[in-house]
Formats: C-alpha cells, structure tokens, sequence
C-alpha cells in the first residue's frame, strides 16, 4: 500500500506508480529493477545488473559505526537526491528501483547497511519512504 505524501515532488513520482525499495543480494538476486549500490559487487551478479557508483561507498569500510554514519552522510550530501531519484528510474527503464547491497538484518552498530542511509536521505530529502522490499505472498489454492 503506498502512502499518499503532501510533498509534490513525491505526489508526481507516486501517482506515476514510481517507488524504490532496498533488498541485499542474496535476498533480491538479479529481480526486475535490481541496482548494484555497492563498492564491489558479488561476481555472480556483475554485468547482469546496472551499478550506481555514486550510492557506493567511497572509502574504507573498516571503520567505527560513528566514523561510517559521519563520512556516508557528507558523501550524499555532495550529491542532489531529485537528480538520484531520477537517474535511479532511467537505469531501470520504467521498472522500480530495488538497491541491493550486501548486508542481511538483522541490522545494529556492528553490521549495519548504507542501503538504509540511502533510504533515510531520499525520505529526509524528498519525502519519498523507500522500504525493504519483501518477498509477495501468493495465493494458494489449496
């Protein structure tokens, strides 16, 4: 169920069907819309997915949480979020986004997911909520 956001920007994308959710790879695997957000992507998924660079850390990881959260927040902020939004859209050609990385939850300060920070940042900068993507529940028939 989408939620109906006042902000316009979000009203245009939402009533045009345009979401985005997160996943992480072993969950998502190469799905419709799936976008590499990740430094390195897993090889068995290389070439078969669109990566998206500017979403992908750009320094060591080997870091305290605090260190992580200071130096991933000041790499988005060099960045325009409507320009990422859009550009996420186009790369997927019309299909939602799902922005894989590599974290499975659960999620605390000692494993921890930038895709989470990315969604924070649309949602504080667009108003636009970017959920985890779960797996639809189908129908039985019996």
């Amino acid at each position: 169920m989408l939620q109906l956001l006042c902000n316009s920007v979000s009203y245009i994308y939402l009533t045009k069907g345009h979401i985005m959710k997160t996943s992480y790879y072993s969950k998502y695997r190469a799905g419709a819309g799936a976008v590499c957000i990740s430094t390195y992507p897993p090889k068995w998924i290389k070439g078969k997915i669109p990566e998206y660079l500017k979403l992908a850390p750009q320094f060591n990881f080997r870091i305290s949480y605090e260190e992580y959260l200071d130096k991933y927040f000041a790499q988005l902020a060099k960045l325009n979020p409507q320009q990422v939004w859009e550009e996420l859209h186009q790369l997927t050609k019309g299909v939602e986004p799902v922005l894989l990385c590599y974290e499975a939850p659960p999620f605390n300060r000692h494993n921890f997911c930038h895709r989470h920070m990315v969604a924070e940042w649309i949602e504080n900068n667009l108003g636009i909520i970017v959920p985890e993507w779960e797996k639809p529940e189908t129908d039985s028939l019996f």
